[in-house]
Formats: C-alpha cells, sequence, structure tokens
C-alpha cells in the first residue's frame, strides 16, 4: 500500500493542532490509525499518533506519546516521544523523555534527553552524506 499525504487544515490562528505547535502543512495520523505500507510526505510535517508498520518518508516526522512505528523513517527532523523500531535517515533527531527507540540512526544532530530508553546504533554522518540520500527519497 501506497499513502500519499496531503496537509491538514489547522487552526492558523492559533498554530497548534491538538495542542501541539504546527505549521499549516501538517498532516496527522491519529491515535487508533494503523498503517501497514508507504507513507510519503515530502513536503510535509507528519503527527503520528497511530501505528505504522513500514516506510515513512516527510519533511518532519513527530511520533507522540501513542505513536507506534516500525520500519524505516526519512525525514529533515524527527522527534520521537512515542515507540520506534528500525532505521531512521534524519538531519536532525530528538528523542523525548519517556520514548522508546530501538534503533539505527543515521544522523548529522542527535539529541537524547533524560528518560528517554535508546538502543542501537547512532552513527553520525557529515551533513553532504545526508543531503546526498535526500536526493533518492
Amino acid at each position: 500500500m501506497l499513502l500519499r499525504l496531503s496537509a491538514l487544515d489547522v487552526d492558523n490562528d492559533k498554530n497548534d493542532y491538538h495542542g501541539v505547535p504546527v505549521a499549516s502543512s501538517i498532516c496527522a495520523l491519529e491515535a487508533g490509525l494503523m498503517v501497514t505500507g508507504t507513507i510519503e510526505g515530502h513536503r510535509t510535517d507528519l503527527l503520528i499518533g497511530g501505528i505504522i508498520d513500514g516506510t515513512v518518508t516527510a519533511r518532519s516526522v513527530f511520533i507522540t506519546t501513542t505513536g507506534k512505528v516500525s520500519g524505516h523513517l526519512r525525514a529533515e527532523k524527527i522527534e520521537i516521544a512515542g515507540c520506534f523500531n528500525g532505521r531512521i535517515e534524519a538531519m536532525q533527531v530528538n528523542l523525548l523523555d519517556g520514548s522508546l527507540t530501538d534503533a539505527t540512526i543515521y544522523h548529522n544532530a542527535l539529541t537524547i534527553e533524560p528518560g528517554a530508553s535508546v538502543r542501537g546504533l547512532q552513527p553520525w554522518r557529515p551533513v553532504g552524506y545526508i543531503k546526498d540520500l535526500r536526493q533518492n527519497w
């Protein structure tokens, strides 16, 4: 299955979606939603509250505390507050307090907050490496 995402209409006066600050190009996959397959939203900021098994490509990805993703994440910026298992390719990765991550993380910058659980490899890559990968996404 291939799912191409378009942005939600968020409350532009407040620039938030259920209390989470967002840009106007956000797409949310709510808690209770289960997706298996490929999700492409190259120009989209993706908020994940449900369960995904597959490959996700977006401009940015935020996995909420209810979100569980297994597979491959590719984005400029990835923030994880929930659970992730698989492979990450991103310029910037933030593992938030309470998150559970078991992954190989290819990054330019990695932040691990106290209280975040991380297992796996975190190989740093120079800026040009990730940018070159983006050309093939």
